[in-house]
């Protein structure tokens, strides 16, 4: 280590941790403090009851299917193994440790243990950060500013990389707190971070401008102008300066090899042409809930940076600006943001730079603020556990995958009767379920940006709004049967369009897919083979209607109601109808949901309501 400044003050280094983390000159005492460390205490319940949820059937599908392949061929993949339009295709997204790690847990303890992974991986991500921000004195100060947080997480709270690439930057945060008190080896562990992370998820390159802006942050403070805080300024650079170049050839260390470096144009380029198809995606001030989100955490932030303007941290505030870059360009970006603004305001003393002049009432707002994160905290046990909302699809409290979202009864259909040919699946994401169910079906299409030409994947998208472009998919690839999510936006009504010709006839259906096969001489043999499995519109039920719970029975059978009115079934449609009402009987809320749904179908039924609500009259609607 550099000798000590002869002119360094008791608040500089080398020897002192100002700067970092500010001591706690203000403490909670009596009962504000005791119901302060109650409030912190109340957190791990929420996050709990936020992250202990069930598996949707999303990217986890082709995650776990990535790890099984990689099993079975003794390597990783490089290319598409899964799509029968692009095999071979150079597979951009390289996740091996996260895929690995998932599918060692799934091996040994099933989805139920990818729900507990899932826990655990967003816990440590809030835990970490909050050890970031300072002491747990400190994170007792700020448990109202770190429930922001949590509120943040649960927008997120699904088994993806990003947890990942969030562990990694608080971790990389961390470490570099260490080295800016001396501690010069702890640089080391900085590289070794980034190994895992550049095989983890596509945010790799935050390691890299994380280093840059503490490259950045010393020099500053050698030169010491322009306000900069000096603390830093005995620190080393060369350490810095090779944990850097280390860190950027690591990213060859991949399945991909060099190759691995286009994979940041391909990223950037996902975000700009899917920008207006998916949801993460969309601007975070397009959503509303995201952006009521961010502007209390844009407040600490700024509290926070406005602390040190006298003498102010390039670290801090390089890191503070880029989060908001991230979350600027992509509302999934909330998190990054609004953990490190909270960090950064729990780093900034918070009570002293919000209540200089009224510390006479600190124990009154230290209580509120105590008070409203535990009524936080009911609320978010209460809306998780005690009265969840229940919707197909949606996040579910518990073990294991969620409930009438997995399309079990159309893969064991599929996997007894394989319909001949090519396949496309509509919409594009109805390729994870194919991919894991049934490996030894080719899928046309799946929601891997990076695994498919661009103009491809917009036509896989465009192909569930318009006629036009479905059809030149399927004259293109010579497709012979359809694998169809008829919940999916846009895609019921392509369905009858289909069908009208009488070139496609539809081979299965229930409330969620259906499965359609072009009525041709390749196929005869197996519309023969089908015999009385092949699906009939006067069945009473679909095949995967679930028992209960009964909120989303209900809504099952609204879908598939949506479905017949589509074919023009409309008597089964009615059925369907009458009987979501029957079940949704002493519950308004399901009552009024099928009410909507029945406004909203373009067949109109008279009820009878002396006949326990069957349907009198059918009268068609004009198409909309």
């Amino acid at each position: 280590m550099n000798p000590p400044d002869p002119r360094a003050t008791p608040n500089t280094r080398p020897d002192g941790s100002a700067g970092v983390a500010s001591p706690d000159p203000i403490r909670a005492t009596g009962n504000a403090g005791i119901l302060q460390w109650v409030a912190l205490a109340a957190l791990p319940i929420a996050v709990i009851a936020v992250g202990l949820v069930r598996i949707t059937c999303g990217d986890i599908a082709w995650h776990l299917a990535t790890a099984r392949a990689a099993e079975s061929l003794g390597h990783w993949p490089t290319t598409n193994l899964f799509s029968h339009a692009w095999a071979g295709y150079t597979l951009f997204q390289q996740y091996p440790v996260f895929q690995s790690t998932l599918y060692f847990v799934f091996e040994r303890l099933g989805f139920e243990g990818l729900s507990m992974l899932l826990c655990g991986l967003w816990a440590a991500v809030l835990l970490l950060f909050m050890r970031w921000g300072g002491s747990w004195s400190r994170a007792a100060q700020c448990g109202l500013a770190w429930m922001l947080a949590l509120l943040c997480i649960q927008r997120r709270v699904m088994l993806r990389p990003e947890a990942v690439s969030l562990i990694a930057l608080a971790a990389s945060l961390l470490i570099i707190d260490r080295y800016l008190r001396g501690r010069r080896w702890w640089i080391v562990l900085l590289p070794v971070i980034q190994l895992a992370w550049v095989n983890s998820h596509q945010l790799y390159p935050l390691g890299w401008l994380l280093h840059g802006l503490l490259f950045a942050h010393i020099l500053l403070a050698r030169i010491g102008r322009w306000n900069v805080s000096r603390i830093d300024r005995h620190v080393a650079l060369t350490p810095v300066a090779i944990s850097l170049v280390v860190c950027v050839a690591i990213t060859a260390f991949t399945p991909l090899g060099w190759e691995m470096f286009g994979a940041l144009s391909r990223t950037s380029g996902s975000l700009s042409a899917h920008r207006e198809h998916i949801r993460e995606l969309a601007p975070i001030w397009t959503k509303p809930i995201e952006a009521a989100l961010a502007i209390p955490c844009l407040i600490l932030g700024l509290v926070a940076l406005w602390r040190q303007r006298r003498a102010w941290r390039p670290l801090d505030v390089g890191l503070w600006l880029l989060t908001l870059a991230i979350a600027v360009s992509a509302n999934r970006g909330l998190i990054f943001f609004a953990l490190v603004s909270i960090g950064l305001f729990a780093r900034s003393n918070p009570e002293a730079a919000l209540l200089p002049a009224l510390l006479r009432w600190r124990p009154l707002t230290a209580c509120a603020g105590a008070v409203v994160t535990l009524i936080l905290t009911g609320v978010i046990i209460h809306q998780r556990w005690i009265a969840p909302p229940m919707v197909l699809g949606g996040t579910q409290p518990g073990l294991g995958r969620t409930i009438g979202d997995w399309p079990d009864a159309a893969s064991h259909f599929l996997s007894q009767s394989p319909p001949p040919g090519r396949m496309l699946n509509l919409p594009w994401s109805l390729g994870n379920s194919i991919i894991w169910d049934l490996p030894e079906i080719p899928t046309f299409s799946d929601p891997r940006f990076e695994s498919y030409p661009r103009c491809f994947l917009l036509d896989c998208i465009a192909a569930s709004k318009s006629n036009d472009v479905l059809n030149r998919l399927i004259r293109d690839h010579d497709i012979q049967w359809i694998y169809a999510d008829h919940r999916a936006p846009g895609v019921l009504h392509r369905l009858p369009a289909l069908c009208s010709g009488g070139e496609w006839r539809i081979v299965h259906a229930d409330s969620q897919t259906a499965v359609l096969i072009r009525d041709c001489f390749k196929a005869r043999d197996y519309l023969a083979s089908l015999g009385p499995r092949q699906w009939s519109a006067l069945a009473c039920d679909p095949a995967d209607l679930l028992a209960e719970p009964v909120q989303l029975r209900v809504r099952q059978r609204l879908a598939y109601a949506r479905l017949l009115a589509a074919l023009h079934h409309d008597s089964q449609a009615a059925g369907q109808y009458e009987s979501a009402r029957a079940e949704s009987a002493g519950d308004a809320r399901l009552l009024a949901l099928v009410d909507r749904n029945l406004a909203d179908t373009r067949v109109e039924f008279a009820w009878n309501p002396g006949a326990a609500g069957s349907p009198t009259s059918i009268a068609r609607r004009s198409s909309p």
